[in-house]
Parts: structure tokens; sequence; C-alpha cells
């Protein structure tokens, strides 16, 4: 009897021990499982906090995005600049092509400037309106030949020729860098940036010609490409210059002062022999700050480029005197005065210019525009010879005895 009592007491101590044991563990798994629960909490938010941005790092990004932005804007616009001078450069092409298309019909280049044949024109005609025939223009050259023959081919003054070739627009005779020719009042003829090469002489427009010319093309004459005796290769034909965008302009790209000292007397008639006494050097010391003047009344009669028709010489002509870019000076507020006129640009360090073989070639401001021996207080237009304005000189003129070729 008391053995039974024992042994059941066992039983009820070891049930009792099992379920405490089973309680135990349930309370281990509950533990174990709110410890994960916790865990994958704790984890979740850690991953949450991390993912998110302070000020200072938002800051610090926008800083890195704004120095890349610094470093890519310089490489895209030299790249921008580099398409509009290779479109430069084609538009110089297509009307060296044009010109010798001329030459093979005429046997003859045009002439930089056409003679004045009456006292009631206001005017002559440039190459750039003779040889449109010859860049696919034909209908525009015919729509100006009435104006053309009542003037006896004079009148290339915008107020008669606007009414039949009006506000005829030209791509390739504006160079996408210079943005001026955007500025033109579009009820009058368009502007031109493309000028004719008059060696390193210059020409005051009278109704007599031709003249002695140093330039490929003759200033009021016609001759062939035999008299261009220095070399097709090696002779500038056309070059490039900014178009004023208005009259009071002092930046040197787009002007050109009135300087009695660097070109000293009234040159007129067909000699123009007191060019001969012009002063390259006394110009070029008109260069100021800022690629202003630094003295002197613009020339304000007619601006350069104004119009494309025009073979006056402030507004198409341009000479090899003073180096790309530097200052142009000349006699008096006319703009048939001889002149010393460069070529200007927006390209960085340069000017286009194209030959009369038809090649183009980038002309630094920096050529050398000094023969040596020559002293710069000495230098002087020639009408024959060998140029005295080095290289540069060298290249504008077509039968200067020197084969100079550009560096």
């Amino acid at each position: 009897m008391g053995g039974g009592v024992v042994c059941i007491d066992s039983r009820i101590a070891e049930t009792n021990a099992a379920n405490v044991s089973a309680v135990d563990a349930k309370s281990s798994a509950n533990t174990a499982q709110n410890s994960f629960v916790r865990s994958e909490f704790t984890a979740q938010s850690s991953l949450t906090i991390r993912i998110a941005f302070t000020l200072v790092e938002l800051l610090v990004v926008i800083a890195i995005i704004g120095i890349l932005i610094a470093l890519l804007l310089p490489a895209v616009q030299a790249a921008r600049e580099a398409a509009r001078r290779m479109q430069c450069t084609n538009n110089l092409k297509q009307l060296a092509l044009g010109i010798q298309n001329y030459h093979d019909t005429a046997l003859s280049l045009p002439t930089s400037c056409t003679v004045q044949l009456s006292t009631n024109a206001d005017g002559a005609w440039s190459y750039a309106f003779q040889i449109l025939p010859f860049i696919e223009q034909g209908s525009l050259y015919e729509s100006a030949q009435p104006i053309y023959r009542a003037y006896q081919g004079n009148n290339s003054n915008v107020n008669a020729v606007a009414p039949y070739i009006g506000r005829a627009r030209i791509g390739y005779q504006y160079c996408p860098s210079d943005g001026n020719h955007k500025l033109i009042n579009e009820t009058w003829i368009q502007g031109i940036n493309y000028f004719a090469c008059d060696g390193d002489y210059s020409y005051r427009y009278t109704n007599s010609g031709p003249e002695q010319s140093r330039g490929a093309m003759t200033y009021r004459g016609y001759s062939g490409m035999e008299a261009v005796k220095d070399g097709t290769s090696n002779t500038i034909i056309l070059s490039e210059h900014i178009i004023s965008p208005n009259l009071t302009t002092n930046v040197i790209k787009e002007s050109i002062v009135i300087d009695t000292t660097a070109v000293p007397g009234n040159p007129s008639g067909a000699a123009n022999g007191n060019f001969l006494t012009a002063r390259a050097d006394l110009c070029m010391a008109k260069r100021g700050n800022n690629g202003e003047y630094n003295s002197g009344n613009r020339v304000n009669r007619a601006k350069m480029g104004e119009y494309w028709t025009s073979g006056w010489t402030l507004i198409s002509h341009f000479n090899t005197i003073n180096p790309p870019n530097a200052p142009g000076c000349c006699y008096g507020n006319d703009m048939a005065h001889p002149m010393i006129e460069p070529p200007t640009s927006n390209h960085t360090g340069g000017v286009n210019a194209v030959y009369v073989d038809g090649s183009v070639h980038f002309i630094s401001e920096t050529i050398n525009s000094l023969t040596s021996g020559v002293a710069a207080t000495d230098a002087r237009p020639k009408l024959s010879g060998s140029s005295d304005f080095g290289v540069w000189g060298a290249l504008g003129t077509r039968s200067g005895g020197e084969s100079a070729t550009a560096p």
C-alpha cells in the first residue's frame, strides 16, 4: 500500500517536471523568436536609415556635379567653335570654287570692284555679285539685272538694289562664328563676311581704272590666273571680316579709325600715290585695352561688310599690311578711301583665308608681318616688288617675287 503511493507521487513529479521543461522550452523558443524579430526589425531600421542622404552629402553631390559641368562646358564650347570654323572653311571653299568657275568661263578672275561707268551711280559691284551664276544663284543674278542695266552696270547701293534682290541671304557668305550678321536690317540688302584681298596695298574708288593691282583680283579691272606669278597656292584671294554691328562700335575687330598720321594726305586719283607713305606701325599703336581702340574717331560713313553687292573699299576689301585682328586706319570718313584694313574673325587666334587654288588655311594673328631687315618705322605699301610686311604681306601679293607659305 505504501509502495503504491510512492510510485504515484513519483509519476506526478515526473509529469510536473516534464511540463515545466516543456514550458521552459516553449518560453525559450518564444524568447528566441522575439529576439529574431527584434534583430530583424533593428536590421531593417538600420537599412532604412542607410539609404537616405544627409544635407551635407547632398551638397557634396551637387558640388561634384557642378565641377563636372564646369570641366565639360569648355570642351563643349570648343567643339561647337570647331564646327563653326569648319563651316567657315567650307564657305570659303564654295566662294573660291565660284571664282574658279567664273575664270573658266570668262578667262579672267572677277574684278574686286567694277568700274563706275557713269556719274549717276552711287557704287560699284563686288566679286560676290559677279560670281552668282557660278554658285547656283543664277536666278538671283538675273533678278538684279534691271538695276544693273539702268545704271550702266554701276549702282550697287543698297537703296537701289534692295527692290530687286532685297533680303536675299546666301548662307555661305556668312561665317557662323560672327553673330553680327543677324543684326543687319532685314529690309536692306544683306551683309557679307568674306572680303577680297588687295595685297599689301589699298585703293580709293574713282571712275577710272584699272589699278595696278597687288592682290589676286584686279581693282576695277580684270586679269587671269597667269597674273598670279607668285603661285596660286601661295596667294590669298579671300579672307573673313566681322560685320560691323553699328556705326559707333570701338571694338577693333568690328571697326576702323580715322588717323591722318598713319594714313597721311588725301589719297585720290588712280595712282593713290599718297598711300605709299602709310605707316602700319602708327596704326598698330592704336590698339588699346580689351580689344578696343585707344583713340581716334570711327569711320561712320558706312559699315564693314554692310551689304554684299558693294565693291567699295571699306565694305568688302582687306589688305595684308597689319596682321589679322589688328587695328585698322583710314585717312577720312569715306568708305572709298584707301585704308589699312586687316581681316578679323571670332575664331581663336586668327582667321581663315582661301588661296587662289581653292585651298583654305588658318592664318595666325601672330604671323610674321615685317620683312627681315626692314624697320617697323620704314615699312611701306608698294606698287611693285617684294613686300615690306613679311610673310603676311607676301601671301597677299600676286607677283611680288616671293613664294611665301603660311606657317
